[in-house]
């Protein structure tokens, strides 16, 4: 059983890994159950982790909380790295579910394990969560420029260039009126039915 529960953990991160988050919250529910009917406490914190990622994906952002407040609010990872992982989970449930505040208070706790500095992805993700928890200002974004510099370093060139547009201008083509046009040229917006001479009329 523990075995297989180690193995389900490796499915679940391939499906998801994959796009396939349907697949992997199914895993992942049944691997939590088995996890704790056989006592292993550590694989079912992981599996809870994995199941709230999935329901994220999947937009059940509600069922993600309630997988969250029920195992990883109160278990604790005995590894420092899985349990910055399973605050970066939370931190992403409660921002989804529109509790910033919180959101902020599980990012800065898990920033605050030397383990997560060691882990570019999850370094990067900590930062971004921080900035979308935070209000807009210079501070925030200092933690959004760490953060496509990290996810730069993890070699994610396309999460780097996403977060990165937040910087550059807005290059979309201003929209211009017809009649803007027109007036510019000195002409006039066509006139809508049949013309008619004013010498033909009666």
């Amino acid at each position: 059983d523990e075995y297989l529960v180690l193995t389900d953990r490796a499915r679940v991160e391939l499906f998801l890994t994959h796009g396939r988050p349907a697949e992997a919250a199914a895993v992942a529910r049944d691997a939590l159950a088995r996890a704790q009917e056989v006592g292993e406490g550590a694989m079912a914190l992981d599996h809870a982790a994995l199941l709230a990622e999935a329901l994220l994906q999947l937009g059940e952002f509600t069922e993600a909380l309630e997988v969250v407040q029920a195992h990883l609010a109160h278990g604790q990872a005995p590894d420092e790295l899985d349990t910055a992982k399973h605050q970066c989970v939370t931190a992403k449930t409660l921002l989804a579910n529109g509790v910033p505040d919180q959101a902020l208070a599980v990012v800065e706790s898990a920033l605050a394990i030397p383990a997560a500095h060691r882990e570019p992805a999850l370094h990067a993700e900590l930062y971004e969560l921080r900035w979308r928890a935070r209000t807009p200002a210079p501070e925030s974004d200092r933690d959004l420029a760490h953060a496509v510099a990290l996810f730069l370093a993890a070699g994610d060139s396309d999460r780097a260039t996403a977060l990165s547009s937040h910087f550059l201008p807005d290059d979309a083509p201003r929209t211009v009126r017809s009649e803007d046009l027109l007036s510019m040229r000195n002409l006039r917006p066509r006139v809508d039915g049949e013309f008619r001479s004013p010498g033909l009329e009666g």
